[in-house]
């Protein structure tokens, strides 16, 4: 078991889903209700799975403006001004014709099936595109390619907050 320590309280975890099991359908049909749960029950959760799940605004801002993998300048300049330029609208002009199609595609598909899962159609779909565009990566490599950068960002946030470990 972990500890998770805030000033407000300390909370063994047991590893669990809590109501929200984003494998069943219930969290599909109506995640608002079990969401609201896990934020009274679990504010932070160890899933079965072994990862870390916040639940709370709060945590979540905390998580993202208190990592200690941020640079401080002039080293964080020297990258912004290196990742900036992936980003002006020249060069994002640049990589459209090889975007346009995939997300052609995607919207067809959502077209003939009558709906679409609005995370995994198409705010997934448009980053994997821009992303393989960017970095020369064959679309077909997409899901790979997701699958680095979410594990990426997995073990940034868990490097930052080792109380988590």
């Amino acid at each position: 078991m972990s500890e998770y320590g805030s000033s407000k309280n300390i909370v063994t975890a047991v590893p669990g889903w809590y109501g929200a099991d984003p494998n069943t359908m219930d969290l599909k049909i109506d995640p608002h209700h079990a969401y609201s749960q896990l934020r009274i029950s679990q504010e932070v959760n160890l899933t079965p799975d072994g990862d870390w799940r916040l639940s709370t605004y709060s945590d979540i801002q905390h998580l993202l403006k208190h990592s200690n993998s941020g640079m401080d300048p002039p080293d964080h300049d020297r990258i912004r001004s290196l990742v900036s330029k992936a980003f002006t609208p020249r060069a994002l002009a640049s990589i459209r014709p090889q975007i346009e199609p995939q997300l052609e595609q995607a919207m067809n598909g959502i077209a003939e099936n009558g709906e679409m899962d609005l995370i995994a159609d198409l705010a997934l779909a448009v980053p994997a595109a821009s992303m393989c565009a960017m970095l020369g990566v064959p679309f077909e490599d997409r899901d790979y390619l997701s699958n680095l950068v979410s594990i990426a960002t997995y073990r940034l946030a868990k490097s930052n907050f080792p109380e988590l470990q």
